[in-house]
């Protein structure tokens, strides 16, 4: 008993120091990933289409010129989703906005990367979509608009699929 309790103890501590030494590959990785979408957002905040969109959202060509641009962003991109959010949460243009499941007409203000961004940072948030229910990592933007002290009057989300990622992750068994 003795051999089988000193053999199942050194695989065990084997097997744990080979998932720690992953797991910080697997970090590592997902960090990267994640890094290359960072600036997307912020950029796409800069798009005149989109501040016009945001403060003219009766104008229906510019929010279907907008829908067209974030569509695009979406496929070039290769990201789940990209979309305009109002100050007060409503989203009102969606890369998939064509879509059964088109992200236009809901209210986002609740999620935690609204929050940050409609205060003026960057928000980020990984979760389960409340539309779709696909998990994703989300990234969003404050826009902004005026002269003398910009305001913020909306914000730009992506939503970045991590299934794919999550799918080259070794699942190996309790020891």
């Amino acid at each position: 008993i003795a051999t089988w309790e000193f053999t199942y103890r050194r695989e065990r501590d084997g097997l744990r120091a080979n998932a720690a030494v992953q797991s910080v590959a697997d970090a590592g990785a997902l960090q990267s990933a994640l890094e290359k979408f960072e600036t997307l957002p912020f950029v796409m905040s800069l798009q005149p289409a989109v501040a016009d969109a945001l403060l003219h959202p009766e104008s229906r060509d510019g929010v279907q010129a907008l829908d067209r641009y974030l569509f695009e962003i979406q496929q070039r991109a290769r990201i789940a989703a990209a979309y305009v959010v109002q100050a007060d949460g409503l989203t009102i243009a969606a890369s998939n906005a064509n879509s059964p499941q088109t992200f236009v007409g809901n209210n986002y203000r609740f999620r935690p990367y609204m929050q940050s961004a409609l205060r003026g940072g960057t928000g980020r948030f990984y979760g389960i979509g409340t539309t779709t229910s696909a998990p994703g990592y989300f990234l969003a933007q404050p826009v902004r608009a005026g002269s003398a002290a910009p305001a913020v009057i909306g914000a730009v989300v992506i939503k970045i699929d991590l299934q794919d990622f999550e799918k080259s992750w070794p699942v190996e068994a309790d020891p």
